[in-house]
């Protein structure tokens, strides 16, 4: 039986000089593997020809993007993908023009980011450019070939040809997994050898998580998968906007 492959990655809408996307830190674990890549384009294609996996390898995604859109826009998020593929360029500019064009310049939440405390990228005030900048490219290329992808937590069915898409919330993540308040990319080696001692990770792959917070962070993503439940709330409104994965666990533990 094949075993799940899976991926976390971090999110950046920063251009190069030419405008076109910088390319995403990618974190593969495959088993007890761990290894890192650049990933050109987010894309079935892009994916399976940068990590050199066989076609009949189950990947699993988790993307620190924004997947699903506010219930008061009164459109699905597959419908807000349609409407950014003729949206013009990448980075601030684009990211920006798009969801003010989106949100009719007003502030949205979803109700899984009021209840993390994430940040919408709907927010003007003050500007999300990380967040909003970084969605804008997951979803433009997603858009592109949004048949190769499927988001369980909007209730989308996963077939065989499908990446499930996960969202991920890095800091929720690093709170969750390792019980610390902030990012601490620093310290991330040794809470892997404390933890996780069974993961092979490579002295060069600790270097770089020491010293790349962007890697640090597509880590905690790809670990999420292996050590969160992926089940959403029943919640109709949940299934329309979206879930965070590990979110359900943060509810419970404030419950008790």
């Amino acid at each position: 039986m094949t075993k799940d492959v899976y991926i976390g990655i971090d999110q950046t809408g920063a251009v190069n000089r030419l405008g076109k996307p910088k390319p995403l830190p990618l974190c593969l674990m495959e088993g007890n593997r761990v290894e890192f890549f650049y990933l050109e384009t987010f894309s079935k294609e892009s994916i399976f020809k940068t990590l050199k996996l066989s076609p009949t390898q189950k990947i699993v995604a988790c993307v620190d993007c924004v997947l699903g859109v506010p219930q008061e826009l009164g459109l699905t998020w597959r419908k807000a993908l349609e409407l950014i593929k003729p949206w013009e360029g990448y980075g601030q500019e684009s990211a920006r023009s798009f969801f003010l064009k989106l949100g009719g310049g007003q502030i949205f939440s979803r109700r899984v980011e009021i209840q993390s405390r994430a940040n919408s990228v709907f927010k003007e005030h003050p500007f999300q450019k990380n967040i909003q900048t970084g969605t804008y490219r997951f979803w433009k290329e997603i858009a592109s070939s949004s048949e190769d992808f499927a988001v369980p937590f909007l209730g989308e069915v996963v077939t065989a040809e499908k990446i499930p898409l996960y969202e991920g919330y890095p800091t929720l993540s690093w709170k969750l997994i390792f019980g610390v308040k902030c990012r601490m990319p620093d310290r991330l080696p040794m809470l892997i050898e404390k933890s996780f001692p069974d993961l092979v990770v490579s002295q060069e792959s600790l270097s770089l998580l020491k010293s790349d917070p962007n890697f640090a962070d597509a880590f905690v993503l790809a670990l999420s998968l292996k050590q969160f439940g992926r089940v959403s709330p029943q919640e109709e409104v949940f299934r329309i906007e979206g879930w965070i994965l590990g979110q359900d666990i943060e509810v419970s533990k404030n419950q008790n």
